[in-house]
């Protein structure tokens, strides 16, 4: 997961996040992805991608095509903080939450 917000032109970002969102669909391992925006402060946004493991994930982020694309959006965004997370417990749904 990946929270940042965003600093400079937003149109411009949303072009360059699309591209880069493009991209990662089209690698081997993954899965899905939602990009989230905050209702309080509409600057801020909460990116979440499901991967096959961690290790495909960890060699997309060492490919040129990333890097280069991260160079662009972190000239418009400033990255709150990011982390990778692993499904807890059984990594099903928990009893009462939503489907």
């Amino acid at each position: 997961m990946t929270r940042f917000s965003v600093v400079g032109d937003e149109k411009e970002f949303d072009r360059l996040f699309e591209a880069h969102e493009n991209h990662m669909r089209a690698q081997p391992g993954f899965l899905d992805c939602y990009l989230l925006r905050a209702t309080s402060d509409t600057r801020f946004f909460s990116h979440v991608g499901w991967w096959a493991g961690t290790d495909v994930y960890g060699a997309i982020l060492e490919t040129g095509e990333y890097k280069e694309q991260m160079t662009g959006l972190l000239a418009l965004a400033d990255i709150v903080d990011v982390e990778v997370y692993v499904p807890a417990g059984d990594g099903g749904p928990r009893e009462g939450a939503p489907a």
